[in-house]
């Protein structure tokens, strides 16, 4: 696939997303949350599989993006890359001062077969959070997982935990 076409695939999916929220169907964004486990993820592939959710070498990425959307259904295209979304979340958690930049070293140190899983781990710190993500972007970041986006995001986080809480 060439990069225009996952692109428009992520817009494509994020599009769905949205208009499934928007038409308030609740039972479509349940049927996706159950992508995050093994023995009820074919539940979300009646949704998913017209963006390759289902057997495709990406089909990972789809459900991770498809399900963080749906248990966080704030997307903002002005957000900034996952890395800026990670040190939200500590500062939502009151762990600005600590130092502590576990979760973000977890992130960076994955692999293209882990990314996805890892990504979906922050979904219970987002769900009760005003905070919003740049869907759309975070498919395309984790289509192309590389070190180029591992310091993209590193930067993101480590820039904004040192802005004193300016972004």
């Amino acid at each position: 696939m060439t990069d225009s076409e996952i692109k428009e695939l992520a817009s494509r999916l994020v599009g769905f997303l949205e208009e499934t929220a928007k038409r308030q169907d609740k039972g479509a964004m349940a049927d996706i949350r159950s992508a995050a486990s093994k023995t009820a993820e074919y539940r979300s592939w009646k949704h998913l599989a017209q963006f390759g959710g289902i057997d495709t070498s990406y089909a990972d990425i789809v459900r991770a993006v498809a399900w963080l959307y749906s248990v966080c259904p704030r997307n903002d295209s002005h957000a900034g890359n996952f890395g800026s979304i990670v040190r939200k979340i500590e500062r939502a958690r009151n762990k600005d001062n600590d130092g502590n930049d576990m979760r973000i070293r977890k992130l960076l140190a994955c692999d293209r077969g882990d990314i996805a899983a890892n990504v979906m781990k922050f979904g219970g710190y987002l769900k009760n959070t005003d905070i919003r993500i740049d869907f759309t972007n975070l498919f395309i970041d984790m289509f192309f997982w590389s070190d180029g986006v591992k310091m993209r995001w590193a930067e993101a986080y480590y820039n904004s935990a040192n802005s004193g809480g300016k972004e």
